[in-house]
């Protein structure tokens, strides 16, 4: 009698172990997934953040650059300046450190002459005009825009006519009783708007590319892909507007050209309407995934480990 009762202790000591592993073990498998959802989360919510701050970035630079031309725009119509070359030679030369540009210009309505500080020439002011130079301010895509939006903002990226240097111009019209007169540009080499970027760092194999109307790339770590025609960036491209445009809140995991996965986070600008994008190797996204996930899962499955050989050393005796 006693070895039946012996008997019937074990049984359900063995029955008790192997409920307490199987409640363990889902425990630890619904854990799983919510530790991994919510670490997911928390990764995306983590680059959201550097995407702001990279974003943050964007903004400021190029309100304070459109504010500067503003300013110079409205100390030169104090002056009439765009009548006398003299003076608007004299003025440039004066205001163009306070542009924060890399050239400081002023095309005249009446003529289309320009005036452009040249970063060839220790920034000394240069007159075009259409008889000397073939060259009529009023034809530029930044004069036009100036002509027709009537207050101040940015062209288009464009190649410089004098470096080739990938460019952006920001404008402020002079205008009296309704009429432009003249228009004030700040040159910004978007060369120098990367290394600022370049300078926030978010970690290992994280880069931020930045696409502009046309989605074209005009801001990207590898210089080879800016304004690139090549069909596989083009496609590259093409993935990352269309993930964004069908979610923006969600990342787009995409391919490289040179065939490395990568995710991406992307948002739109205010002033210039460009997408800004981080980007991180999906590889690297995967192990910050994973040694989250140990580090929550550890304890877990050492304790359905040891009710499993609670219950195997129980069923031995």
């Amino acid at each position: 009698m006693k070895w039946i009762s012996s008997s019937l202790t074990n049984k359900v000591a063995i029955v008790v172990a192997i409920a307490v592993t199987i409640c363990l073990a889902a425990l630890s498998t619904v854990n799983y997934f919510n530790a991994k959802y919510n670490t997911i989360k928390l990764m995306n919510q983590s680059k959201v953040m550097a995407l702001k701050t990279s974003m943050s970035l964007v903004s400021s630079f190029f309100r304070v650059r459109e504010g500067a031309v503003a300013k110079v725009a409205e100390e030169i119509g104090k002056q009439e300046a765009w009548k006398d070359d003299e003076l608007m030679a004299r003025m440039i030369t004066q205001y163009f450190p306070l542009a924060f540009a890399d050239a400081l210009l002023i095309g005249v309505a009446q003529d289309g002459r320009m005036l452009i500080t040249n970063p060839l020439a220790n920034n000394a002011p240069v007159l075009m005009t259409k008889e000397k130079d073939n060259f009529d301010a009023r034809t530029r895509e930044w004069y036009k825009a100036a002509v027709e939006k009537k207050r101040p903002g940015f062209s288009k990226p464009y190649a410089d006519i004098t470096t080739g240097k990938i460019t952006i111009t920001a404008f402020a019209p002079i205008i009296r009783n309704g009429e432009v007169l003249a228009v004030v540009g700040a040159d910004i080499y978007l060369e120098h708007f990367q290394q600022e970027l370049a300078g926030i760092h978010f970690g290992k194999s994280v880069s931020t590319m930045a696409l502009d109307t046309e989605n074209r790339i005009i801001i990207h770590p590898e210089p080879d892909k800016i304004m690139s025609k090549d069909a596989v960036v083009m496609e590259m491209v093409a993935k990352i507007v269309h993930g964004f445009q069908e979610n923006p809140e969600n990342p787009v995991i995409h391919t490289t050209p040179d065939g490395i996965k990568r995710v991406s986070f992307c948002q739109q600008d205010e002033i210039n309407q460009w997408k800004v994008c981080t980007s991180y190797v999906a590889d690297g996204y995967k192990e910050l995934l994973y040694n989250d996930l140990i580090r929550v899962q550890l304890p877990v499955a050492l304790t359905v480990l040891v009710a499993a050989i609670l219950a195997i050393f129980i069923a031995t005796k």
